[in-house]
C-alpha cells in the first residue's frame, strides 16, 4: 500500500499512527484485571492513580470512578495537540511522550462534572 497522500510505498520501518487502537487493548486488561477482583469499575480513579485529581477537584474530578473514564463520562474531552505530542516524542522518545500525556490528564480540569455526560 502507499503511506496517505505522499504515495510512498509501505515499507517494514514505515511509521503508522494506531490513533485509538490502544483503547481496546486497555479496556480489554482491566476487564480481566477486574474479573480476578484485583479492581471495582465503581471505585475512584485516584484511589490506583492518586495525581489524576492533581487539578480540577472543584468540579469533582477526584470523584470520578474508573466506570466513569472508561465511558468517556469523566468530562475531559480534549487529548493534547497532536503537532505537540509528534514533536515531544520526536525529540524525547517515548518516555517523554507518555509523561506528556500523564502531566495533561493530571492537569486538566473537566468541561463539566464527571458522570453527568459523556463526551
Amino acid at each position: 500500500g502507499c503511506c496517505g497522500a505522499t504515495g510512498r510505498t509501505v515499507e517494514q520501518n514505515s511509521l503508522m499512527m494506531p490513533w485509538s487502537v490502544a483503547k481496546g487493548v486497555a479496556s480489554t486488561a482491566l476487564c480481566i484485571v477486574a474479573a480476578r477482583e484485583k479492581l471495582c469499575f465503581d471505585s475512584k480513579v485516584t484511589a490506583i492513580w492518586p495525581e489524576f485529581a492533581r487539578r480540577g477537584n472543584r468540579k469533582g474530578k477526584g470523584d470520578t470512578t474508573i466506570a466513569e473514564a472508561l465511558g468517556y463520562r469523566g468530562g475531559m474531552p480534549e487529548h493534547p495537540p497532536l503537532a505537540a505530542q509528534a514533536l515531544v516524542a520526536m525529540r524525547g522518545g517515548w518516555e517523554a511522550h507518555w509523561k506528556m500525556g500523564l502531566d495533561w490528564i493530571q492537569d486538566y480540569e473537566p468541561e463539566w462534572l464527571p458522570g453527568s455526560r459523556a463526551s
